[in-house]
């Protein structure tokens, strides 16, 4: 009798855990719709990497406008080893600091988009992105790790300008993580990983996105390169790189400068 009641308990637990199991992977993120963001200058040398993701099927990216300051051309790796390249820009806004690209004609995996105004503090968030630390490049070879962390909802907060809310989340952003996904406990994504710190990284809700990516229109990086060289924003974001990305303060204060003048 005890023995066939340890069996039924035994074979109860198994048959729970491969439920569970079963019901996880049925619901994990699919990472093959995330890109890792490779911007090059015209010499074709690397000036930054970044994150973004895949939100409609044909080739429509997601990522932070600041991932394409000073990119004459931008290269997109999936982790399943295909690669893809920008072909245009949909939609930029400096401010809020987004980008909507057009990749080359394809058939893409995708991220479902969820409803950033539904989060509120203590909601469970998790990003993925590449790490910049972790990417390499050899010749023709570039290899990044994807990584996804984990954390929850602090409050939903303005920034810098009053008008533009942030998701304040302890999930971790690494520097490379900018324009990654950030994803609900369904998976959906509710924002964009903007800016990385230690214990609270800030989100873009992705509700001042999703309206957008309908656009027709596309304009090139070129076009973009061009008006960037007077936009106030793009020497802040200039300025940051060359302060943090380069370690040199005499070039970020020259471009700091200009903002001020």
């Amino acid at each position: 009798m005890r023995n066939r009641l340890f069996l039924s308990i035994f074979y109860f637990i198994i048959i729970s855990v491969l439920i569970l199991s079963g019901s996880a992977s049925g619901h994990e993120v699919n990472k093959n719709a995330v890109a890792l963001l490779i911007a090059k200058d015209k010499a074709g040398k690397t000036v930054g990497t970044g994150s973004g993701f895949v939100a409609q099927p044909e080739g429509t990216l997601v990522t932070n406008y600041h991932v394409l300051v000073d990119a004459y051309s931008i290269d997109v790796h999936f982790p399943n080893g295909s690669h893809s390249n920008v072909e245009g820009i949909f939609k930029v806004d400096r401010v809020k600091d987004f980008a909507i690209l057009k990749l080359k004609e394809g058939f893409y995996s995708t991220l479902e988009i969820g409803d950033s105004s539904s989060m509120k503090s203590y909601d469970y968030t998790s990003a993925l992105g590449f790490p910049a630390a972790q990417v390499t490049e050899q010749k023709d070879k570039v290899e990044g790790q994807l990584v996804q962390t984990y954390g929850f909802v602090l409050g939903i907060h303005s920034q810098a300008h009053p008008n533009i809310p942030f998701i304040y989340t302890t999930t971790p952003f690494s520097p490379g993580f900018s324009g990654g996904p950030v994803v609900n406990k369904s998976n959906r994504v509710v924002g964009l990983a903007t800016v990385e710190g230690r214990s609270i990284n800030l989100a873009l809700p992705i509700n001042s996105v999703k309206q957008f990516l309908n656009q027709k229109n596309v304009f090139s990086l070129q076009k973009l390169l061009e008006e960037d060289r007077t936009s106030l924003e793009a020497m802040y974001y200039r300025g940051n790189y060359f302060l943090y990305g380069l370690g040199d303060p005499d070039k970020a204060i020259a471009e700091f400068e200009k903002i001020l003048a």
